[in-house]
């Protein structure tokens, strides 16, 4: 993509992007856990720096509002949840990894899962919370090697869903 190219499709996206958080339809959670954090951020009167919500693989109604608009506006986001609560590995357990795993120096289903999140270009931090010394060095690894462009993004989708 050209830099021309991503100019002009951020100012059409911007055109038709809703202005204010009534104008979101369909995402009355997200936008009210928004309106929270704006009104926060007004009463200390101080820019909103951050937001903090669920995103995974299978959870995705924040790539409809919130990381657009903490792209859009500078603001730093901390996903949790990335697993779902564990979830996500019930799904995958007895499945081997993809060959795009190993693309994506992915070694773990947990570092597939997080990488899929990483790839997002609005996220900025993800807290993967566990007790567990073994877990946490795995999900170390996700922060090193390669990092999934939108195509191989798709590809994780896809792979997922067949799970």
């Amino acid at each position: 993509i050209r830099a021309e190219q991503l100019k002009e499709t951020f100012e059409r996206d911007y055109v038709i992007r809703p202005k204010l958080l009534d104008e979101f339809h369909g995402q009355e959670k997200i936008t009210e856990n928004l309106k929270i954090f704006v009104e926060a951020a007004k009463m200390r009167n101080e820019p909103l720096d951050f937001v903090q919500f669920s995103y995974s693989i299978e959870d995705r109604e924040a790539e409809q509002v919130l990381l657009p608009l903490a792209q859009e506006r500078r603001i730093a986001t901390m996903i949790n949840r990335p697993y779902q609560q564990g979830a996500l590995f019930a799904k995958s357990r007895g499945h081997n990894l993809p060959a795009l795993a190993a693309e994506l120096d992915c070694s773990s289903w947990a570092q597939f899962y997080l990488k899929f999140i990483i790839g997002h270009p609005a996220v900025t931090c993800i807290i993967p919370a566990t007790d567990v010394p073994s877990h946490m060095a795995d999900n170390m690894l996700a922060n090193f090697g390669r990092v999934p462009d939108a195509a191989q993004r798709e590809e994780m989708l896809r792979i997922f869903a067949s799970l």
